[in-house]
């Protein structure tokens, strides 16, 4: 039987709060390991988080602009203000198998959204508590380049899969690969595999991802919840090693997206997948 998840939680996609807020938001740029401070405080106490990193380009700090189409290019310019990590770009290409996602033209590099840190506390797992040799020293985003825009299908036609047993259908080119390095004790569950809520943790992140680079092609942006997410465990998830995550969305009824998403080995085997619901919230709109 596939566990079965029903949460809110609240992707950071452009305006959720008000205008003054969401435009006090300051980015911290990922610093090398070895500058910071092994007594940095575990509290998101954000002034201090990290002495080594630097605020944003202060263009991305300006007012929120009024239009919603000027919302829209919000990924846009945290793409062009952030530069895939160098560390994690070798690492990759030392490995052969990994770098031949690297060299694939179908994909393009970009920044990883939970990668950088949000004055706001945002992101702070992905950036910080498992940003480390012993959980995932390396990640990298792979966005298709040739990105389709998912158009807005009739209600009731966007359907998930009726059995888990099912074997998912897997496009040609999947919108998003996630490559990552996985280190251990610290995502261990048993010895040398990664536990199992990890595992969710990287699926539900991934996928998110994914669709906020649709919602950027799609028009405005706006708050971004997951509402339920199906996982498969197939194949223990070993650790130390390399995987990659390929992440892609089935469809869109109106503010309802559809995704499904794989963790897989270096031979394409599918070690745990998922398939989740996500829900833009626009302002004060309830879920």
């Amino acid at each position: 039987m596939p566990l079965v998840f029903l949460y809110r939680e609240p992707r950071f996609a452009g305006n959720t709060a008000t205008p003054s807020t969401w435009a006090g938001t300051t980015f911290y740029r990922n610093s090398p390991r070895s500058q910071r401070s092994s007594s940095s405080p575990v509290t998101p106490n954000i002034s201090n988080i990290d002495s080594a990193s630097t605020p944003l380009d202060t263009h991305l700090q300006r007012t929120v602009p009024a239009t919603m189409a000027e919302q829209g290019d919000y990924i846009d310019r945290f793409i062009t203000a952030h530069r895939v990590p160098e560390d994690g770009r070798k690492h990759f290409q030392s490995i052969e198998w990994t770098n031949s996602f690297l060299t694939n033209p179908n994909y393009r590099a970009i920044p990883t959204f939970a990668r950088v840190l949000k004055s706001s506390g945002e992101d702070y797992f992905f950036s910080r508590t498992i940003s480390s040799p012993s959980t995932i020293p390396y990640m990298i985003t792979l966005q298709a380049a040739d990105f389709p825009k998912i158009p807005i299908s009739p209600k009731g036609t966007v359907k998930g899969k009726s059995d888990p047993k099912d074997v998912t259908p897997v496009p040609k080119i999947p919108d998003c690969v996630t490559l990552m390095a996985l280190g251990r004790p610290g995502l261990d569950g048993h010895p040398q595999v990664i536990h199992g809520g990890m595992a969710c943790a990287i699926l539900d992140e991934t996928m998110g991802y994914c669709i906020m680079l649709h919602q950027h092609h799609s028009g405005g942006r706006d708050s971004l919840y997951t509402v339920n997410l199906n996982i498969n465990f197939r194949r223990p998830v070993p650790t130390p090693g390399q995987v990659f995550v390929r992440c892609w969305v089935v469809g869109r009824e109106g503010r309802k997206w559809l995704s499904r998403g794989q963790i897989c080995d270096k031979d394409g085997q599918v070690l745990t997948e998922a398939e989740g619901t996500w829900v833009v919230v626009k302002g004060e709109e309830k879920l």
